[in-house]
């Protein structure tokens, strides 16, 4: 994404969760930190609600109630 077109077209797009997900990833890769926080940064960024949601991910209630609903090996 240092493209200066992509990152033209990044903070012109329309404020959707992804949008301002995406939008939030590349300010974080951009910034000056080791690397072990921009990861940290990213992995805040996408394991949020909404955008988990956006993504199609189930919803973690749903997935804690089935965990404790299976049977322990």
């Amino acid at each position: 994404m240092h493209s200066p077109a992509v990152c033209a077209a990044i903070e012109a797009n329309s404020d959707d969760g992804l949008a301002t997900a995406l939008r939030a990833v590349n300010r974080t890769l951009h910034e000056l930190q080791p690397d072990r926080e921009i990861i940290d940064g990213v992995w805040k960024i996408v394991n949020q609600d909404d955008v988990k949601h956006a993504l199609g991910e189930p919803d973690n209630s749903r997935t804690l109630r089935r965990l404790k609903k299976s049977p322990s090996l």
